[in-house]
């Protein structure tokens, strides 16, 4: 059933934790002796199901600890948000120094999953790389929509960043992308990243507050073209969906300015 639209605040939804989560990054405490080359030598430190590797003098070291206890909180928050049961297994993260670090042992250019191991580096956000894991436990097989996947990844990414904030100055100006366009779309243009991940992760938040997520896990699963997976799933049309988004975008705008202004008026 369709539930009543609420302000859409993706983003914001896990607030409390961001700030918990969002740690100076990586280190860990403990020895592991048996893990084989590349990672010979690399300590580790366990919270629950997740186990954090980093290599020996990594700089951010005496953070790990705090970091590997976000990541287990997280884990259970996303899964609690998602509707799935938290992972039996134990989540691994090597933790590399930095992007010439991890494309040294790796060769990838940024922070990818594989299995049940999240390779993480900066640049990136650590919630992102987690939903991407979690994607895999989420539904039987993956997505065929890129739209679907990225805005999971990108309303989930713990970044502290307010999508909507962007999406709603390009939806303004006339260069927010189409829902057609990020529909039809096979995988993200390196050239259009940040726009099209922004509003990937906006129409998800859009979908999350006005449908739920049972219908947003429907379309994830759905194999028929976006377009006609958005009407069996939501009886919308998806000119009429993207209608939807725009008017929630500009009804959060309205919100913001009533929160923004009633936090003016505590001040004085």
């Amino acid at each position: 059933m369709i539930t009543k639209y609420s302000p859409l605040r993706p983003g914001l939804l896990l607030t409390a934790m961001i700030a918990g989560f969002a740690v100076c990054l990586v280190a860990c405490s403990g020895q592991d002796g048996g893990a084989e080359s590349p990672y010979a030598g690399w300590k580790h430190i366990q919270r629950q199901n997740v186990k954090l590797y980093y290599p020996s003098g990594h700089p951010h070291e005496r953070d790990l600890p705090q970091l590997a206890q976000g990541y287990a909180s997280a884990l259970r928050k996303i899964c609690r948000e998602m509707d799935m049961p938290v992972p039996a297994e134990t989540l691994v993260v090597y933790h590399y120094t930095g992007p010439g670090h991890g494309y040294e042992v790796t060769g990838a250019r940024w922070p990818f999953v594989k299995d049940t191991i999240i390779h993480y580096w900066q640049p990136g956000y650590l919630g992102a790389t987690l939903t991407e894991y979690l994607l895999t436990r989420f539904a039987p097989d993956e997505t065929r929509h890129a739209i679907m996947n990225r805005g999971l990844q990108t309303f989930f990414d713990f970044s502290g960043i307010n999508h909507n904030e962007r999406v709603l100055t390009l939806l303004e100006a006339g260069h927010l992308p189409s829902l057609d366009s990020l529909a039809s779309m096979e995988h993200i243009d390196p050239q259009e990243h940040s726009r099209q991940t922004a509003a990937a992760g906006s129409f998800i938040g859009f979908l999350h507050g006005s449908y739920g997520m049972p219908v947003i896990k429907q379309l994830y699963q759905s194999v028929l073209p976006f377009d006609e997976a958005v009407v069996q799933v939501t009886g919308r049309t998806l000119d009429q969906l993207e209608q939807e988004w725009h008017q929630a975008l500009y009804r959060w705008k309205e919100w913001k300015q009533q929160q923004d202004s009633l936090a003016q008026d505590s001040e004085n």
